[in-house]
């Protein structure tokens, strides 16, 4: 080969060789700028967000309560029963339907006191005619002139709970004489 056609030939090497290093030198300021954007996106994602705003917040407290209700009502044959001829006697006669309405969370206790101990009593010979209750079907055990009627621990609807109240007492030949008793029914809160 002559000499011009190899100083060609090195001409055209050379020239690929620096046409190489120009596309490797390219190609890493490519690969500089893809890894420098990508460095600019996690720093911006990283630092908190700026609002130049002009803000202001206010709080609002809520405060409520429930008033204690605790009530028993007496309805049904009403606050007086009266036994026209108590030498008949009475089984489980009505005297009236008690509403029992609480909304204490831990419940109530409906009580019952009688002024004679469970008897009716004479106004003038003071004769005693014992008698039983019962309370929504249950017996009720009269200690020292009282008894407890509802033990209950948990609050009622809002409806309450009605509960029948009912007398029963012997027939028997009585000394002639008005005969009464007084019953007090009362709830309270837990």
């Amino acid at each position: 080969m002559s000499r011009r056609a190899r100083g060609d030939v090195q001409a055209v090497e050379a020239m690929r060789l620096f046409s190489m290093r120009l596309a490797r030198r390219a190609t890493r300021a490519r690969h500089r700028a893809t890894a420098l954007a990508a460095l600019a996106l996690v720093i911006a994602a990283a630092a908190p967000a700026r609002a130049y705003t002009n803000t202001s917040s206010g709080v609002v407290n809520l405060n409520g309560a429930v008033s204690l209700v605790c009530s028993v009502s007496l309805d049904g044959t009403g606050a007086t029963t009266v036994f026209s001829d108590m030498t008949q006697g009475a089984s489980g006669t009505l005297i009236g339907t008690v509403t029992e309405i609480c909304n204490d969370a831990n419940g109530y206790k409906v009580t019952v006191t009688s002024s004679n101990g469970g008897a009716f009593k004479g106004a003038s010979t003071g004769t005693l005619i014992p008698y039983a209750l019962t309370y929504d079907g249950s017996s009720v055990a009269f200690s020292g002139g009282m008894a407890t009627l509802t033990p209950c621990g948990t609050r009622t609807t809002p409806v309450g709970l009605a509960r029948p109240l009912a007398i029963t007492f012997q027939r028997g030949y009585y000394a002639s004489d008005g005969y009464s008793d007084t019953l007090t029914i009362t709830m309270v809160g837990q």
